[in-house]
C-alpha cells in the first residue's frame, strides 16, 4: 500500500494533475474480491465508496478513468466482470492468464506482460531444443493455473512432448505437502527398484506461496534430486 501511494504522489508531482485514488486489497481474490466490487458497484452507473473516516460517497461510474491492477489473473477476471460494463480500462503488470485474451468477454483489459499462451509455447520450444522428451507439470487449481496447464498441454501435444507427471495443488499447505510426498515416493521407488522415474524438468504454474512451499519442503527433506533436476516455472513472483 505504501508503494502505491508513493507512486501516486510521484505521478501527481511529475504531471501536475490532481486526481483521487482508490486502493483495493485483492489478496485471496477469489474469496474476497466479489463482495468488495459488488459493494462499490451496487448502484447502476454509480460507484459507492467509504473513506477512512467512515463517510460514504457516491460518484458516477465514469469518474474512474483507469484501473491499474492486478498481479493475480483471478483478481483481474473478477475486476473485469464489473468495470467492463462501464468501459473502464484496466492495465495489469502481471496478470498473464490466456483467458484474458478474449476481447469479447474482457474488452477493456490491457497488460504489459506476455500471456500464458506465449510463455507455454516458449517453454515447450526450449524443452524440445534441450532434447527433453518427457516433462512433469505441476499447477495450482486457480483459474490462472488452469489456464497455464491448458496452454502447456496444447503446445506439448503439437511438439510431441510427453507430460508423464501431472499434479494439481490447492493454495492450502496440506495439498502442497501431499504433492511433495508423492514426488519423494516416486523418487525413492525409482532408486530402490527402478520404478517409474520422475520426469525432469518440471514445469510449474503456481502462485508465490505454493512455489515457495514446494521448494521449502524439498530442501527440508534433503531431496538430492533437486540438485540434478531442472525447473521451468512461471510464478507471479518469487522472492
Amino acid at each position: 500500500m505504501e508503494a502505491f501511494y508513493y507512486t501516486v504522489e510521484k505521478v501527481k508531482n511529475i504531471t501536475g494533475l490532481t486526481f483521487s485514488t482508490l486502493f483495493i486489497e485483492t489478496c485471496n481474490a477469489e474469496y474476497r474480491l466479489h463482495p468488495i466490487m459488488s459493494e462499490i458497484f451496487r448502484e447502476e452507473n454509480r460507484i459507492n465508496l467509504t473513506d477512512t473516516e467512515g463517510r460514504s460517497h457516491s460518484f458516477p461510474a465514469n469518474n474512474i478513468v483507469l484501473f491499474i491492477s492486478n498481479t493475480s489473473s483471478a483478481a483481474s477476471l473478477i475486476i473485469q466482470s464489473y468495470i467492463r460494463l462501464y468501459g473502464i480500462p484496466q492495465i495489469s503488470h502481471a496478470s498473464s492468464s490466456s483467458w484474458l485474451n478474449d476481447k469479447l468477454r474482457y474488452p477493456t483489459f490491457l497488460r504489459i506482460v506476455p500471456s500464458d499462451e506465449i510463455q507455454a509455447k516458449f517453454i515447450i520450444q526450449l524443452a524440445s531444443e534441450l532434447k527433453f522428451e518427457r516433462l512433469g507439470l505441476i499447477s495450482s487449481s486457480s483459474s490462472w493455473g488452469k489456464s497455464g496447464v491448458a496452454s502447456i498441454e496444447q503446445y506439448a501435444h503439437i511438439a510431441g512432448t510427453c507430460l508423464s507427471y501431472v499434479y494439481q495443488v490447492d493454495q492450502i499447505k496440506k495439498s502442497v505437502i501431499a504433492l511433495v510426498d508423492d514426488l519423494i515416493d516416486k523418487i525413492n521407488a525409482y532408486m530402490r527398484d527402478g520404478g517409474c522415474r520422475v520426469p525432469k524438468p518440471m514445469v510449474i504454474f503456481a502462485e508465490q506461496g505454493i512455489l515457495q512451499t514446494i521448494f521449502t519442503q524439498l530442501l527440508y527433506r534433503g531431496v538430492l534430486w533437486k540438485r540434478r533436476g531442472a525447473f521451468f516455472h512461471w510464478s507471479e513472483k518469487l522472492g
